[in-house]
């Protein structure tokens, strides 16, 4: 890597063109604010934020293929400095910073939304803030970058702020967010440098003594992890990602809760080893939330919801990589870095290519019916066969299925779990066998949900006139979703693609020497298999489509059995999404609560009728806000001391100024 000073020489094109795509994001919103009248607005600040996009994925991609810079300025705030830079680690998670929020650009121009305008701002803005904070090098530089991201991301999640349920996932998001920023405000300043400065020097971070280290390890666990979505931190991320509109839930999901694990990594990358402790903690924590977060869809009725805990899964299946790779540095296995390393990193990148694809998905769905309960839906699959068919790729590639990206990526976590399980020491080859056991089982859930998901949507009757009433939607909102889809299937069928850019990710986060991830990795029967599979498919569709168009032609049609009902209508006759579920929602109940509410007995004239259920979050709602709550009935006592009046305020001040002097005096 090479450094140049910003004021001196010029630096790399890769780095230039990643800061101007960020510069050229941020301000991308100004258009659709300051000219509100002129009817091209929204496009000229859509077509700004693909601009900025396209420059800043070309700036990346150059620096994932080796072309690295780094570069600094002074800055006259104490301790801040412009220390920014470019390397394998970055570059790869900048692919995703830039490509899901471009996409989400053209989507918003078909997308309805009262708020339009104000989201498209607040998105440029979080964009620009998490390639900020990608590219810092300084602790309080990338804390700004981080607040900026946060707070963007509260205003994007409050866009909806007439709902009380929006209102409310905001600010439970803002809580979690400003605390996990606490946590990694202490992590900054532990390691600040002997000088003073919170530039992130090597030399001065590997003197760090042990219980120190592990103290900051630990802080930006809960720090990045509240971010990530790690369970038991995850409590803002369902509502969050439910109540935001559906463009903004792909990039929060798709990008943003990656930025977790990106801080993970590069805190790896500063810190010097770590006991075989931490690791484990990270594995044990990733499979909890892999299996816990799945289990969680069962009770969904609400389709953004249900991804949303999908979402948690997937992060679960990243830090599973992290903790196998701190497993492997720990005991000195160079094979175990790479291949969890790599499976994590190959999944980040994977999962935010099908996850937005299902967050677009929904969002078209919303647009086409105006509900996004899993019950009232059904039959969309001839209105809405585009969407349809990006939702089946969509679900096929989340569920890790051989014909897709989703597969490729747990593979390679798959692989490095077992050659864990092969190592001499007992308890490692138990936590490798226990993570791999979730894993397996955590794969088997998601396909059910998604089984389930795609048959209550797409297939069937239509279960209400909203459905019945769905159209497709405009190209504006199905590109994106083709896009997204093209992508999932190349790099399902050609993952070697993606090992140059994994490789120099690897490098910078292990400093020793190391084998390819292609060496460890046979990506050539990953894609005989996907191409095979590929082909066995469509044979079997074509073949399906030509004994129906037989059958059409030969025999009658004839209606359904109704079990001797009189005029029953058809699209009662049919499971819907909860029924498909219940069995698996009473198993894992302890998860994520189903309650019902059902009717009173009925009187001897009743009136209409009703049944509500909702799923109940067990940490959040029966923990978290009983606390808020009680904490909240303690603090008002103390209402007192706002007396209103300026004379007792600077009283207050002078009282805590003498007490600081003392304590000082003391000190000294």
């Amino acid at each position: 890597m090479t450094a140049s000073a910003m004021s001196g020489s010029p630096i790399s094109a890769s780095l230039g063109l990643v800061l101007a795509g960020a510069l050229v994001c941020a301000v991308s919103g100004l258009p659709a604010v300051l000219v509100r009248r002129l009817p091209l607005a929204e496009k000229c600040a859509a077509l700004l934020a693909v601009c900025g996009s396209l420059l800043g994925g070309i700036g990346a991609l150059l620096g994932a293929l080796g072309r690295t810079d780094a570069a600094a300025a002074a800055w006259p705030v104490p301790g801040l400095s412009l220390a920014i830079a470019l390397d394998g680690l970055s570059a790869l998670f900048l692919l995703p910073v830039f490509l899901v929020p471009g996409l989400a650009a053209v989507y918003g121009l078909g997308y309805s939304d009262n708020h339009a305008r104000s989201v498209r701002v607040f998105q440029g803005l979080m964009t620009a803030g998490m390639a900020l904070l990608v590219l810092a090098r300084n602790g309080m530089l990338f804390l700004f970058g981080w607040e900026m991201m946060a707070l963007a991301a509260f205003l994007l999640i409050a866009s909806g702020h007439e709902q009380v349920q929006t209102r409310r996932a905001a600010w439970v998001y803002l809580v979690t967010a400003h605390f996990g920023t606490l946590c990694l405000c202490a992590v900054m300043l532990l390691l600040q440098a002997p000088d003073g400065s919170l530039d992130w020097h090597p030399e001065s971070i590997a003197a760090l003594s042990g219980a120190r280290t592990i103290v900051v390890f630990g802080l930006a666990l809960v720090g990045f992890g509240l971010k990530a979505g790690l369970m038991p931190l995850h409590v803002w991320l369902p509502g969050a990602h439910g109540n935001a509109p559906s463009h903004v839930s792909a990039v929060l999901s798709g990008v943003m809760i990656k930025m977790g694990a990106y801080g993970v990594l590069r805190m790896l990358s500063l810190l010097p080893p770590l006991p075989v402790a931490c690791g484990a903690t990270v594995l044990v924590l990733g499979a909890a939330t892999a299996l816990l977060g799945v289990a969680a869809t069962f009770a969904q009725g609400d389709l953004k919801r249900l991804l949303a805990y999908s979402s948690i899964e997937n992060i679960g299946i990243v830090f599973l990589g992290i903790g196998l790779a701190m497993f492997g540095e720990a005991c000195g296995d160079k094979s175990l870095v790479v291949l969890g390393l790599g499976g994590a990193m190959f999944h980040v990148l994977n999962h935010s290519l099908f996850k937005p694809l299902l967050f677009l998905c929904a969002g078209s769905i919303i647009h086409a019916t105006g509900t996004r309960e899993l019950d009232q839906l059904g039959g969309l699959w001839r209105p809405m066969r585009r969407t349809g068919a990006c939702f089946l790729v969509g679900a096929c590639a989340i569920s890790g299925l051989p014909l897709l990206n989703g597969f490729a990526s747990e593979f390679v976590v798959y692989l490095g779990l077992f050659r864990a399980g092969t190592r001499p020491e007992p308890l490692f080859a138990a936590l490798a066998a226990t993570a791999l056991g979730a894993l397996a089982m955590a794969g088997g859930l998601a396909a059910a949900t998604f089984v389930r998901s795609f048959c209550t949507l797409f297939l069937g009757r239509a279960r209400s006139a909203a459905a019945t009433s769905a159209h497709e939607s405009p190209p504006s909102m199905t590109t994106p979703l083709v896009v997204l889809a093209v992508l999932c299937a190349l790099v399902g069928l050609a993952p070697a693609l993606c090992a140059p850019l994994l490789d120099g990710a690897i490098a910078t986060v292990a400093d020793a020497a190391h084998d390819g991830i292609a060496e460890l990795v046979p990506f050539r029967m990953l894609s005989a298999v996907s191409v095979g599979c590929t082909a066995a498919v469509l044979s079997g569709l074509f073949w399906i489509s030509a004994v129906r168009g037989r059958r059409r032609e030969d025999a009658p049609a004839v209606g359904t059995w109704d079990c001797g009902y009189v005029d029953a209508s058809p699209s009662r006759l049919q499971y819907t999404g909860s029924s498909f579920a219940q069995f698996g929602a009473d198993v894992l109940d302890w998860t994520v609560r189903d309650r019902a509410r059902p009717p009173a007995p009925l009187e001897l004239f009743p009136g209409p009728r009703g049944f509500v259920r909702r799923a109940i979050e067990p940490l959040l709602h029966g923990a978290l806000w009983p606390l808020a709550h009680r904490l909240a009935d303690r603090c008002a006592r103390l209402r007192f001391l706002q007396s209103g009046k300026l004379q007792i305020y600077l009283l207050y001040i002078l009282v805590v100024l003498v007490l600081l002097l003392s304590w000082s005096a003391f000190a000294a």
